[in-house]
């Protein structure tokens, strides 16, 4: 007898997971709607917008309970909460687009705006105001600073005290009015505070300032005093860290309130504190202090217009230039006079290019300069004056360059496009297509005024030919054309597309002895590709026809020169080949060849001059040749050129180094070039001249690099100690570092960090019974984040670094090694910050 099986229906389970596919993407969208709730009200007008933010500032809109992070610009809302963390800035501009208010590192408010102006609850941290035409007012507790119409303050709230410093205007703080310049310190239970007090006015506690043209950086401290006697003077420090273990920078200030410092390029602290008498000691209130980034001059480069080239203004002329990081706009001149005397147009761009229009005919200069936000102090570089000339009379457009389909290539019939170079001459283009080659009877005749044409996709049958051409037209006269050639493509069912995607079109790859250039494209062809090089833009012979492997190849040597490249390959139906770009091929590895007086008197200026590099910058070093390892002057320049005051230089013995350099830019690699070194002796300023003073020859080149496996690998990455790696808000790990799994449950990631200038590294985590943790992972810069601290269980631990030269090779590793224990982490606090009140504590 057979048995009933008791078997489910396989229609009913398939309802069942489908049911449960539903419910979780319903569950998944409304969790992805409350998340952006948070975000924005929809219900009500932003009263403000967040225009400036460096690292991690938080927001809570007054309705919620969740804290979201803060990006650029994030709207405001009455009521919000606003929050900093440790190093970080945020600016709002509120909605009359005047008034501002920039929040430091670990500072609390509450904002409020309306007709009468803004009103910030203060609960403590930093603040800058500056007021519209509308009064701020700023309350904290039972007080209330108003900064009145067009006035500027700084208001510094902690555990001790409440100081309030008025810089531009006038402030009326809980009755008593203040002026320019005032400055006025109470303890926390509102008595005044008697103690001298310093507040630094140019700046506020987080700036950026730009260099000068020859590389300096000068950080100008300006600053306002109370309570100061005859013997009270002020001492200006800028150290590397924040615990000021490495002071670069010392001034002690008498009778003046100001002072000039000049900064290499990078990240410092500094404190501006009174002291009395002879004293050094910080006191524990009545001082400023904050952090600077240095950024080195930076000039954007004026691509087009340029001098050759026939424009029309008729519908405008378009200009562009690279872009500078951190810039917040450009500045567009453009004058009828060399000099840029009385602009005819200076307006402010948001991009890196724009039409101008209505320019009248005759010679034209102009010049970009980047805007830089409020917190970016110093003059901005302008770029190089151009030039150019408008004629009414048009030009005659150029034969039209057909990009796609290539020759004898395939074209899709699921998108039948084509497309050609846009040329501003052309008024409009007339689009040819028929079935044979003379064009007699044609399929197709349209005009269009873009350099793309989309054809009708029932025009085309699989597996035929069709060829096809466009003429240019005139805008002046639309008699005067331009005509391409004829092209042929196949059309197919499904289209096969080669699209390259770096380097961009009319790239500058800067390449030492022994670099390399990538190339990267994008293609869905199920043939082989191959990598084309030509010096001939119909690629009629190849310098490189090198198969690719994935989406990226890399060509070791390329002579200097222009070059063309695109991606090809052989289809059944016909070639399939990206559009060719051109490339410009830089030498890199050029020595600078210096010429600098042999013996200087301290206090004379050494002046030092070099060879120019295509497209470089330059790094000056000096060094005292008893110790080479550390530098006395150091600076970055665009020049071929520096003046060295020597004033600050012992008698001895020097050393001048001097490094070619090429930023990175949107069209051009980085690549640092061979430094070139030269030697002078400082002499005391009394002793006699000597008998002559003789110009050093140019260095001689370096030496013929050898191949790869004749130079000794690179030193390894230095493994640096506590203070650079972290965990979070703490050290974390230097070698011998004992960490408990409590403290791990706190964070969400770990990060390493380590000290190093290769462009790329290798990161590997063990423990120490050798089993793998984190396995050898390529990494780009100095760091490697651990998402999942989690998998740190306890026992002891070791990670490794590998640096990766110029020339590819892995050098030897540096290891580091950390403890993870149940037990509490007695041995060594994570060093926090006591917020107080900051996060609602109570």
């Amino acid at each position: 007898m057979q048995k009933k099986r008791n078997t489910k229906s396989r229609a009913a389970d398939l309802l069942i997971i489908l049911l449960c596919f539903a419910g979780a993407g319903v569950s998944g969208f409304a969790f992805w709607q409350e998340y952006n709730r948070t975000l924005v009200k929809l219900n009500e007008e932003p009263v403000g917008l967040i225009v400036f933010k460096n690292r991690t500032a938080h927001r809570k809109i007054e309705d919620r309970t969740a804290w979201d992070r803060l990006k650029q610009e994030s709207p405001i809302y009455n009521g919000d909460t606003i929050r900093t963390a440790e190093a970080s800035v945020a600016t709002i501009t509120f909605e009359d687009a005047v008034t501002q208010v920039s929040l430091y590192e670990n500072t609390l408010i509450r904002v409020f705006y309306d007709s009468r102006g803004a009103r910030i609850d203060f609960s403590g941290g930093n603040l800058d105001v500056n007021s519209g035409g509308r009064s701020v007012w700023i309350a904290d507790g039972a007080s209330m600073l108003e900064v009145e119409s067009g006035g500027q303050a700084s208001v510094n709230k902690s555990a001790e005290s409440f100081s309030v410093s008025v810089n531009g205007g006038r402030a009326n703080f809980n009755g008593a009015e203040l002026e320019s310049g005032d400055l006025r310190s109470f303890l926390r239970d509102g008595t005044p505070d008697t103690g001298p007090a310093v507040a630094v006015t140019s700046f506020g506690n987080f700036v950026r300032i730009l260099g000068l043209a020859d590389g300096v950086i000068p950080a100008l401290f300006t600053w306002t005093a109370a309570n100061f006697d005859e013997d009270t003077h002020v001492i200006v420090e800028v150290a590397r860290d924040r615990e000021f273990s490495r002071v670069v920078q010392t001034r002690d200030v008498r009778g003046a309130s100001s002072v000039s410092l000049p900064l290499e390029s990078g990240n410092y602290w500094w404190r501006v504190y009174p002291v009395q008498g002879d004293a050094r000691n910080v006191p524990a209130r009545g001082y400023a202090s904050g952090r600077i980034e240095a950024l080195p001059a930076a000039a954007v480069t004026a691509l087009a217009p340029f001098p050759s080239q026939e424009l029309s203004g008729e519908t405008g002329v378009p200009f562009s230039w690279t872009s500078v990081e951190g810039a917040d706009g450009y500045r567009l001149e453009i004058s009828a006079n060399e000099n840029m005397g009385g602009p005819a147009v200076s307006r402010r761009v948001q991009g890196s290019s724009v039409v101008q229009t209505g320019l009248a005919d005759g010679r034209w200069y102009w010049r970009v300069s980047p805007v830089f936000p409020a917190q970016v102090k110093g003059d901005a570089l302008a770029s190089k004056t151009g030039v150019f000339s408008l004629s009414s009379v048009s030009a005659v457009p150029a034969s039209p360059a057909l990009i796609a389909p290539v020759q004898n290539g395939a074209l899709g019939r699921d998108h039948p496009r084509l497309s050609w170079k846009y040329d501003p001459a052309a008024a409009f283009w007339t689009v040819e297509l028929a079935d044979n080659p003379s064009l007699s009877n044609p399929l197709l005749r349209a005009d269009t005024a873009s350099n793309f044409y989309s054809l009708p996709a029932e025009l085309l049958q699989e597996g035929k030919t069709y060829f096809w051409r466009v003429t240019a037209r005139s805008r002046a006269d639309t008699a005067r054309t331009g005509v391409s050639p004829v092209y042929s493509f196949t059309a197919e069912d499904h289209l096969y597309e080669q699209r390259s995607v770096f380097p961009p079109d009319n790239y500058y790859a800067v390449v030492g002895e022994g670099g390399g250039i990538s190339f990267t494209c994008r293609s869905n062809v199920p043939y082989q590709n191959y990598l084309q090089i030509s010096s001939q833009s119909d690629f009629s012979s190849l310098m490189v026809n090198d198969p690719m492997e994935g989406r990226a190849h890399t060509v070791s040597e390329l002579p200097s020169g222009m070059w063309y490249w695109r991606i090809y390959a052989d289809g059944e139906s016909g070639p399939v080949a990206s559009a060719p770009r051109r490339l410009n091929v830089v030498s890199g590895s050029e020595t600078p060849s210096i010429a600098a007086p042999s013996v200087v008197r301290r206090g004379e200026t050494l002046e030092l001059e070099w060879s120019s590099l295509y497209f470089a910058s330059y790094r000056l070093d000096v060094y005292n040749a008893d110790d080479p390892g550390n530098s006395v002057e150091s600076r970055i320049t665009e020049s071929s050129s520096a003046a060295l005051p020597t004033s600050s230089l012992e008698p001895g013995e020097y050393i001048v180094s001097v490094t070619g350099a090429n930023p990175e830019s949107a069209l051009s690699t980085r690549v640092a070039g061979l430094s070139a070194e030269a030697r002078f002796t400082v002499m005391p300023a009394g002793e006699p001249e000597p008998a002559a003073l003789a110009v050093l020859p140019p260095e001689p080149p370096p030496p013929v690099v050898q191949p790869a496996a004749a130079v000794p690998p690179p030193e390894p990455p230095v493994v640096r100690p506590a203070a650079v790696s972290r965990i979070i808000s703490g050290s974390f790990p230097p070698d011998g570092y004992i960490l408990s799994t409590e403290q791990l449950a706190g964070v969400s990631s770990v990060y390493f960090t380590w000290e190093g200038r290769a462009a790329e590294y290798r990161f590997a985590l063990y423990r120490a019974d050798g089993e793998v943790v984190v396995p050898p992972s390529v990494v780009p810069s100095a760091s490697f984040t651990m998402q999942n601290p989690r998998a740190l269980e306890p026992g002891a631990y070791e990670w490794e670094i590998w640096e990766k030269d110029r020339r590819g090779r892995w050098g030897e590793s540096a290891a580091s090694r950390f403890t993870v224990t149940t037990d509490p982490p007695a041995i060594r606090k994570l060093p926090t910050t006591d917020q107080g009140a900051l996060y609602g504590k109570r």
